[in-house]
């Protein structure tokens, strides 16, 4: 089967896109051919113009770094992800004549209100396939919301392209909630694309490890370094030393995580990967947001919630029973893959 698939494979983040290289790994895996949709609206694509240094001076120490870690990920994307023509913004996808079998939107927060609102010039439904005729095979795969609540002015907006889908699934228990909200109750829980593949294909992507003393792995977002100071000075006296995360690509981003003794972050997909690797992390939850859910879904499926801990200066690195969390893992994984050939097969016509 040709399937398209629309994501934030474009954001600079490790998560955003090595969920849409293992979407695709996942169904090239089962012998369908695979092509990421290369929508990348023009209003975030200037941020790495001219235009950005010239009217936002006071933050061009913080975007240089941020270019430096843009140019690392894009060498990956251009050697692992298959794209089509790039798209610069939804009335180019409107105007284009597409010919897949299937088109996939997921994973990742496409699906945030906040991009809907203002994601191109306006209200933004590009992610809810909108430009796809009716009648096309549409599904979405761990799509996220990003939010607790959906604000009710985007709820019919929404809801008027979902109905027209065949089959949807999300990734946290949040988002069954927002569907079940607008009167769509038969949408399924399923795991992130990463969780989709066996840890020795993401060991194939690693390079040879910078340092062989003991070390954390720093991996924090949204300029949240401060949260982690009371375990760093905890492990520092225990001898261990920290090593944060900087504008790396991909590969280092995963060696680094391979090869810690502990990895701090409050980063999803940063415990993903940890987890995946079968290394000992402290998840940090980031107080207020919306996007904790995900975290919190993913370790109560895998039993490891009890390693959430509000004050880090009390947290204890105690050994994870891995045959036990690797056995859910894997029927977690299962899940998804159950819905993945359930949804794809010629059977699974009808619309919700």
């Amino acid at each position: 089967m040709r399937i398209g698939i629309m994501t934030f494979h474009w954001a600079t983040n490790y998560g955003a896109v090595l969920q849409a290289y293992a979407l695709s790994k996942a169904l090239e895996n089962k012998g369908h051919e695979v092509t990421i949709i290369d929508y990348y609206p023009e209003k975030y694509k200037k941020k790495w113009t001219k235009v950005f240094f010239t009217y936002h001076p006071e933050r061009i120490p913080a975007s240089i770094k941020q270019l430096k870690k843009e140019k690392e990920i894009k060498t990956f994307r251009d050697e692992y992800l298959k794209k089509t023509k790039y798209f610069s913004s939804a009335k180019e996808l409107k105007q284009y004549v597409f010919d897949y079998d299937c088109y996939i939107c997921g994973s990742d927060q496409i699906w945030n209100p906040s991009f809907v609102r203002y994601g191109d010039q306006g209200i933004t439904l590009s992610y809810f396939l909108d430009f796809i005729p009716n009648g096309a095979k549409k599904i979405s795969y761990a799509a996220s919301f990003g939010v607790k609540e959906y604000p009710e002015d985007l709820k019919n907006k929404i809801k008027d392209q979902l109905v027209l889908f065949n089959a949807i699934s999300v990734r946290e228990e949040t988002g069954l909630g927002i569907l079940k909200d607008i009167n769509i109750c038969d949408a399924q829980l399923v795991p992130d694309p990463t969780i989709l593949l066996d840890a020795s294909i993401y060991k194939k992507l690693l390079k040879e490890p910078k340092r062989s003393e003991k070390y954390d792995f720093v991996y924090m977002l949204h300029s949240r370094k401060a949260d982690a100071i009371p375990l760093l000075k905890k492990r520092k006296r225990e001898g261990v030393m920290s090593v944060h995360c900087g504008n790396i690509g991909i590969e280092d981003w995963l060696t680094e995580i391979y090869g810690a003794d502990l990895v701090i972050t409050n980063s999803f997909h940063g415990i993903v990967f940890s987890i995946i690797f079968e290394k000992n992390f402290a998840p940090i939850l980031i107080k207020g947001s919306g996007m904790n859910d995900r975290i919190i879904t993913l370790l109560n499926k895998l039993g490891l919630s009890d390693r959430i801990c509000e004050d880090l200066s009390e947290f204890k690195n105690e050994p994870i029973d891995w045959k036990t969390v690797k056995k859910k893992l894997k029927e977690f994984s299962d899940v998804g893959y159950s819905y993945l050939n359930s949804v794809l097969s010629k059977e699974a016509e009808e619309e919700i």
